[in-house]
């Protein structure tokens, strides 16, 4: 029913069924499983989970209870925040899957936007000379990105769209809206 993501753990030096490290996996695991999103975490030590044949390097698998696209970004990462609390100077801990790319997604977020639009309100002050003149190219702007970002959203729940859609289109949008205004 749910999207599946994987937690690696990596012996830096021994094994993972060195006790101190296998005791940090399991106690992370036991965090992961507490998360009220997730369904079920398969051990790297137990069925379902897959060690390598030096012991080296563990994949546990992390079942949510839905798509990773219906949970809120902030949750998502407190799944991750608890698989990584085994990280230590002799484990190395990742997450990977579709709930660490909306995770690593949501961190890029940026100010540019903002920016954007404060550089070109500046720059069409200057040019129009009046606060008016300028605040209607950016009000028409602002009105046809929040109307594009919501197709967008409306869209990405019927077909896949990338990662990059919005941003594209608040791109694509600020440029042409301003330039055209």
């Amino acid at each position: 029913k749910g999207d599946t993501d994987q937690i690696v753990y990596k012996a830096r030096s021994g094994s993972l069924e060195d006790t101190a490290n296998r005791k940090r996996i399991e106690a992370s695991l036991r965090k992961v499983r507490a998360q009220s999103d997730v369904a079920g975490v398969a051990s790297p030590f137990g069925e379902g989970g897959r060690l390598t044949e030096d012991g080296r390097i563990g994949v546990a698998t992390l079942n949510y209870r839905e798509s990773t696209n219906d949970i809120k970004p902030g949750d998502l990462k407190d799944v991750q925040d608890a698989a990584f609390t085994a990280r230590s100077e002799s484990l190395q801990v990742e997450h990977g899957g579709p709930g660490a790319e909306v995770v690593r997604f949501s961190e890029s977020q940026g100010p540019s936007e903002g920016v954007g639009v404060f550089a070109a309100a500046i720059v069409l002050l200057f040019t129009f000379g009046s606060l008016v003149a300028a605040a209607l190219p950016l009000i028409a702007t602002l009105l046809a990105l929040g109307c594009a970002l919501g197709l967008i959203t409306l869209i990405s729940h019927l077909v896949d769209t990338p990662d990059f859609a919005t941003q594209l289109a608040s791109l694509i949008g600020l440029g042409v809206g301003i330039d055209y205004s």
